[in-house]
């Protein structure tokens, strides 16, 4: 410890630290002060081996001179504090400091962060602290790891400056509130929403967590990790919401929108009367007004009778498509009448909302219906972009006629063509919705294996560009028949050793004497050429029965997101 090199200083802390001589831990306390940073980072972690709150001071002294400029030592600091002895042992330590190592604020960040290792909920005290970054790092740790018995003290301080001038405490203060669930919690929130001063992404962020209050998503509102929450009465967040409706509906609000939607949702009988204006309103777009109506009907379902006859003969696609699937459930024979024109229309978005109501209407006022539609489906006289909610419609109704009529359809399929079944999912997906399949859909973990903008793994090519170097028709048969296609440099090969174990992977790189296979697991496997009893092509590492896990809608979702990939490099 006394040597001239500061590397054999170091190491010498390092091994003592291994050892576990515990002797030794006054003289590690003192190179806490060497001139040399290094020998106070390994002096630091050897100490976090020695539980004794005498080290805590000497810790805390080293952080305040060290004054956050360095990340290693402070890393070494904490981990020295956290091991140093029992949660309120250290914040009596840290009390008893002189004035200017408590004003440090590269101490009091390593106490919380120290706190967080600890999993204390002492670090609520640090909530109250003047800096704003220690107080978010406080809310963090209460937040992330969570320490549940600290969570009320961070929901009780979310209106105070310090914790809003940060946005990751607000957003955290925010979500323990929502976490809590009480009449006091929704109030909150809904103080929140209604603030003007407040960012404005933020008070939509309340209106969220308000209106999903008595079916919580069981993802984390903040760090979407999987923690959920038991379904809940509604009535403290629809309180919360009355008390402050008539301020988030002002003119010129910026949420006005959201909050509307939310009342609406929360069943807020003060919202009926801004729905039925809206819907009434022409200067509003197609999409806001079907969503109002539709909100209308749930909410105040006698006040939308009279509303909906309107909708009927309204010039919006989305607004008469509410309001026909709503008087299909009440009067079938007069909706399938008024669907008339949509039926015989030539645009695939309004076919796709005609048969989408045509498959709520009861078999048999439906059946006539379905079967003249099948009958130019098989004609070649229904567009590409409707074909698949015909077919959907013509699957859920039971009218032996539809299910004739069906079957001809199936059978005037090209026999030769694999793809023919499901040509129906080139045009019209959701791209949205497709990008959750993609992403999300453990069973078929797309992600796993292919990378979409730098995220994703590497056992398949990269489809970033995918979008503008392929056509829809090759993204779909590169999921239905993955093997007649290969994209280049993405060969699959099977390998029988000297030992009789079979290898299968990617081709990666081939030298004079070695083979590097990338596996489904997406790990590299190196195989001497020596080795190699017998060697041929594989299939494509694709699933070829990826699509037995698809329906047909989730096919073309996921077609559509591919085929708006149209960054990255070029696909071969």
């Amino acid at each position: 410890l006394e040597d001239s090199e500061p590397e054999v200083r170091a190491h010498t802390c390092e091994l003592l630290g291994e050892w576990g001589v515990t002797q030794v831990w006054q003289a590690l306390v003192k190179m806490l002060k060497d001139p040399s940073p290094r020998v106070r980072l390994y002096a630091a972690l050897a100490l976090a081996r020695y539980p004794r709150p005498q080290v805590a001071p000497a810790v805390f002294g080293m952080l305040a001179e060290a004054d956050n400029h360095d990340p290693a030592l402070r890393h070494g600091g904490v981990m020295a504090l956290a091991a140093t002895a029992k949660p309120l042992l250290l914040w009596e330590a840290f009390q008893r400091q002189p004035e200017e190592v408590k004003h440090s604020k590269a101490v009091r960040l390593a106490l919380a962060v120290a706190l967080r290792r600890m999993n204390s909920p002492i670090v609520a005290r640090l909530l109250d602290d003047p800096d704003p970054d220690v107080v978010a790092e406080a809310a963090r740790a209460i937040h992330d790891v969570p320490i549940p018995q600290a969570l009320p003290a961070l929901a009780e301080r979310m209106s105070r400056s310090v914790i809003r001038s940060r946005d990751a405490a607000l957003r955290r203060a925010m979500n323990a509130n929502f976490r809590l669930g009480g009449k006091e919690h929704a109030r909150r929130l809904a103080t929140l929403a209604a603030d003007a001063q407040a960012p404005i992404e933020l008070r939509r962020g309340a209106l969220e967590l308000l209106e999903a209050w008595a079916d919580p998503d069981p993802r984390d509102w903040v760090l979407g990790m999987w923690r959920p929450l038991e379904h809940r009465s509604a009535e403290p967040a629809r309180q919360a919401m009355a008390s402050v409706f008539d301020r988030l509906l002002a003119p010129s609000s910026p949420v006005a929108q959201v909050a509307l939607r939310c009342a609406a949702r929360l069943g807020v009988p003060a919202a009926a009367p801004h729905l039925e204006k809206m819907v009434r309103d022409g200067n509003v777009e197609g999409p806001q007004r079907a969503e109002a109506l539709q909100l209308l009907v749930n909410l105040a379902p006698d006040r939308a009778d009279h509303v909906l006859e309107a909708a009927l003969r309204d010039s919006h696609l989305e607004v008469q498509a509410v309001a026909l699937s709503h008087r299909a459930k009440r009067d079938p024979e007069r909706a399938a009448r008024l669907l008339q024109p949509l039926l015989n229309a030539k645009q695939p978005r309004r076919l796709r909302k005609a048969f989408e109501i045509l498959r709520a209407l009861p078999s048999e006022v439906a059946a006539p219906l379905i079967v003249a539609a099948l009958e130019k489906l098989i004609s070649g006289k229904v567009p590409q972009g409707s074909q698949l909610e015909l077919l959907e419609a013509a699957e859920a109704c039971d009218d032996p006629r539809v299910r004739r009529t069906l079957e001809r359809y199936r059978k005037s399929l090209p026999a030769d063509d694999p793809l023919a079944p499901y040509r129906v999912a080139l045009v019209g997906g959701d791209p949205n919705r497709g990008r959750e399949l993609f992403r999300n859909r453990v069973d078929l973990s797309c992600q796993r294996c292919h990378t979409i903008e730098g995220v994703g793994g590497s056992v398949g090519p990269d489809l970033s560009g995918i979008g503008r170097e392929k056509t829809p028709e090759y993204i779909l048969e590169s999921i239905v028949a993955p093997n007649r296609q290969i994209a280049k440099g993405y060969d699959s090969v099977v390998v029988l050793d000297t030992d009789a174990k079979v290898h299968t992977g990617v081709l990666k790189k081939e030298a004079d004497t070695t083979l590097q296979l990338m596996t489904a697991e997406g790990e590299l496997v190196t195989i001497p050429k020596k080795d190699i009893e017998a060697r041929k092509a594989g299939k494509s590492a694709m699933p070829d029965d990826l699509i037995k896990l698809l329906s047909l809608r989730d096919l073309r979702d996921l077609v559509a997101f591919l085929s708006h990939q149209r960054k990255g490099k070029a696909l071969k």
